[in-house]
Parts: C-alpha cells; structure tokens; sequence
C-alpha cells in the first residue's frame, strides 16, 4: 500500500503462502477498511487509516461461503454485501451475502441474503448498480441476468451476445450497463427499457470493463493485450493500445 502524495511505502497485510490467488481489491465507501478477494474464498482486511492514508490495527477475517465451487463475483457499493458463484444442491447458484467483519476476532460472520439461480449455466462476472438496488451476471449461456439483490428474483435477461459473458460494469449513473464478451464485443445496454444501445467490435475476447468517472468513456481490455478506449455517447472508438 502506498501514500499516492508521498509515495511512502507502508506495510500491507500478507496472506499465508498457501492462500488462494487475489482476484479483486476494494475499499469500503468510508476508506476505513478494504476487502480483497481470493479465487475460492474471501478475505477480509480492516484497518482503522490515519488522515496521510497509514493502515493502523490490522485484522482480519475469511468469508466462510458454500464449498464447491466458491468464486468471487461483485462487491456492492455499500462495502458489505458481496455475490459469489456457488454450488448448491448441485445447482449453479449466485448468492448474495451480507459480510459483518468481526474486528480482531479473525472470524467473519455472514448470513446469505439471497440466492439467484442461474442454473444451467455459469456466472462467470457480476456487477452491482451503483444504488445497489440490482445486480447483474453475465453467464455462460449467453445471457446477461438483471436481478433484485434483496430478493433474489429475476428481473431480466438480456441476450444478443453470441458466447460467453466475461465482463461487466455498470455506468457511474446507473443508466448503462457495459458487458465483455468471448465473441469480441462490447454491448451497452440502457437499464430502463433493457434494450441494447450498441455493440462495440474488438479484436478478441473481452476480459475486463471499466468506465470513467463522468460516465462518458469506457475501457475495455482483451486477450491479445488491446487496451480500448470507447466514447460511449458516440459508441466510437476513440484510441487503442496495446502492450507492443
């Protein structure tokens, strides 16, 4: 962890060398404690931060979720509620869990809040809305599912990509939603009228999506190492880089 004015270096947490490989990092909407996220398990850090950003009374916690096939999928913005891909009674499962970290007991309790299935197919990605008040999964049959977080139920299904779903991000607004895809595409999706607004072609794989902050721009990274920037009003591509 580093002070981005001083360029101080402080003294993370470190996980155990056995540990699962880190997929995502987060900071809770307050920055007083951050969440990072294993392949088959969550991890929890919290730390009170001082005013220059030094990290002070660590803890930790492991989010202890359904076994069999444990994958991190989306953080909402509130810092707490977390939806993970699992396996239960041998069906594909998306659930929705309230995580309370539990300082300087290494324990973190949680309770599930709800379950969207999704069976047969995968969720392989997952965005909340920046309200929280839905949360989406790009799957592996296609499809692109809005649901209700609080209840688990379906609210709609997008379709129009043609292979697997592998990313996605809602817009700083809420009104668009931006989902990746392996058939080389990019899709924006208006929220309201769950209607796609258009398709961006890349050159490969979609792997990862990130919008600007005023929502006018959105950045998109495949598996040839394509670093796209797209106008988003225009649905144009405005610059591509690439790591050659």
């Amino acid at each position: 962890m580093w002070n981005v004015e001083t360029k101080e270096e402080y003294p993370f947490y470190r996980l155990k060398k056995n540990a699962a490989a880190i997929v995502g990092i987060t900071f809770a909407p307050d920055d007083t404690w951050v969440s990072f996220r294993g392949l088959h398990q969550f991890h929890l850090a919290h730390g009170e931060f001082m005013k220059d950003g030094r990290p002070t009374d660590w803890g930790h916690g492991v989010g202890a979720g359904k076994q069999g096939g444990l994958h991190p999928l989306a953080i909402a913005p509130d810092g707490e509620t977390y939806a993970m891909r699992s396996i239960f009674n041998k069906k594909n499962i998306v659930e929705v869990a309230i995580y309370e970290f539990a300082r300087k007991t290494g324990k973190s309790p949680n309770r599930t809040q709800s379950r969207c299935s999704t069976d047969p197919a995968e969720a392989e990605c997952a965005a909340f809305s920046p309200d929280g008040k839905l949360l989406a999964t790009g799957n592996s049959d296609k499809s692109v599912r809005l649901w209700d977080p609080a209840t688990g139920k379906e609210v709609a299904v997008l379709n129009g990509h043609g292979d697997t779903i592998t990313a996605m991000e809602f817009s700083p607004d809420g009104k668009t939603l931006a989902t990746g895809s392996q058939d080389k595409t990019l899709k924006l999706w208006n929220v309201a009228d769950r209607s796609a607004t258009a398709s961006l072609g890349g050159k490969s794989a979609i792997r990862c999506i990130a919008f600007a902050k005023d929502g006018n721009s959105i950045a998109s990274g495949d598996d040839e190492g394509n670093l796209c920037i797209w106008n988003v009003k225009d649905a144009t591509l405005e610059t591509s880089l690439n790591d050659g």
